[in-house]
This record gives C-alpha cells, structure tokens and sequence, in this order.
C-alpha cells in the first residue's frame, strides 16, 4: 500500500512487545505502536521537524522510528469519568486537563493518548 501522494510505501513496524502497544483513538478498538516521524521540509525554505505519532503496525514508512522523539511518551490515563456527552464517551471514559485553560473533559480511552500526542493535553489528577 501507498501513502497517498507521499511516493512512499507503507511497511511493517515491530517496536514493543504485546503489553506495550497503546490504545491510540485510530480506529475503534484498535491498538498501535508509538513512534517518531519526521515530518515537513517540503519546500526549499522549510525544515523537516520530528513529530511523535501513534500508528498502526502495518502503516509505517521506512524512515520511521520506534518510540517518541524528544518529548515525553503520552500515557494511559487513568482517572476514570462515565459521561460527556458532548464528547460522544457514556461509558468508560478518563479525563484529561486542557493546558490552555484548566479545563478538564472526559474523553474515550481510546482518544486519550492521541489527544496529549497534540500537546495541548494531559492526564487530569484524581481527586
């Protein structure tokens, strides 16, 4: 498979073991792998940058590196909340602080580790 106007193939990626993949919000009840991608550098007066991202096994590219670039790994939150509906989560859900504001939401599981990948969020503290 190709990565849709990139020129580059998707290749397998092998980084943690079994109990290290992470729930990572790309497809409902799917896990991936973390790691390191350099991305941009597209134009002569632009330089690539490193950006730590959540795939997919089978949705490498070659360049790829297992684990994050210079920041922290984001983590499995685990302040549990049961209901946002705003946010599409009834069940199951952990919340997460917005840096920007103070503000805690519940989110899915499943979205909170691709939503601290942003930088603009972090696992909440239980009270």
């Amino acid at each position: 498979r190709e990565l849709w106007g990139w020129g580059k193939d998707f290749v397998d990626i092998t980084c943690a073991a079994e109990e290290d993949k992470v729930s990572c919000g790309l497809w409902k009840d799917d896990t991936g792998v973390l790691a390191c991608r350099e991305i941009g550098g597209w134009f002569p007066w632009s330089k690539p940058s490193k950006h730590t991202i959540c795939i997919a096994e089978d949705m490498s590219l070659e360049e790829d590196a297992c684990g994050c670039c210079e920041a922290p790994c984001p983590v499995q939150c685990s302040c549990s909340c049961s209901e946002d509906v705003d946010n599409g989560v009834t069940a199951g859900g952990v919340l997460l602080n917005y840096t920007r504001t103070g503000k805690t939401r519940c989110v899915s599981t499943e979205d909170s580790v691709t939503a601290q990948l942003l930088g603009v969020y972090q696992c909440a503290q239980c009270e």
